[in-house]
């Protein structure tokens, strides 16, 4: 059945965070892959069609091979259970009592932004057109900004600078 002949109706998933992982960037840096099939036929087992997988910017930095060549056994295994993907490329929410795992603005928009533009090149470049990708995330919660102390102005000025960043990386 599809609701209004829209293939997404039928799309049934969750945030899928490895048992493993201790933070966002052990997604990938800790990647285990017996641990994922483990976990994604469990996911099978109750319907899933979908998952929704924080992939990130810091881990390709660290080896963009090893990144890479992980995703590749990550996206086979889920297919392998008919599970598609939906890679979330970027993060910017942060738990205020436990501020680990983020993306800094600050440092995407000034020193590393060259460094972020060739991980979305080689990331997406590779993984673009993969029919195991049921679509891509930019960015969770792209406009999270509870640990400003701004004023609105102030606010608004970031989220303009931000938009910006995007669209120029994209």
């Amino acid at each position: 059945m599809m609701l209004n002949n829209n293939p997404y109706s039928e799309v049934k998933g969750f945030n899928y965070w490895p048992s493993y992982a201790m933070v966002l960037n052990d997604v990938m840096d800790r990647f285990d892959l017996e641990i994922v099939k483990r976990e994604l036929k469990g996911a099978q087992n109750l319907g899933a069609s979908c998952v929704r997988v924080w992939v990130s910017n810091v881990s390709w930095q660290r080896s963009a091979p090893r990144f890479l060549s992980d995703f590749r056994a990550l996206l086979s295994a889920a297919e392998s259970y008919g599970i598609l993907v939906m890679p979330v490329l970027f993060n910017r929410w942060v738990d205020t009592d436990y501020p680990v795992g983020e993306l800094d603005l600050t440092t995407v928009m000034m020193p590393l932004s060259g460094a972020n533009r060739e991980y979305l090149r080689s990331f997406l470049g590779e993984f673009r057109n993969d029919s195991r990708i049921l679509m891509w995330d930019l960015c969770n919660e792209p406009f999270y900004y509870a640990l400003l102390p701004l004023e609105e102005n102030a606010i608004q000025e970031i989220k303009r600078l931000e938009i910006r960043y995007w669209q120029e990386c994209l």
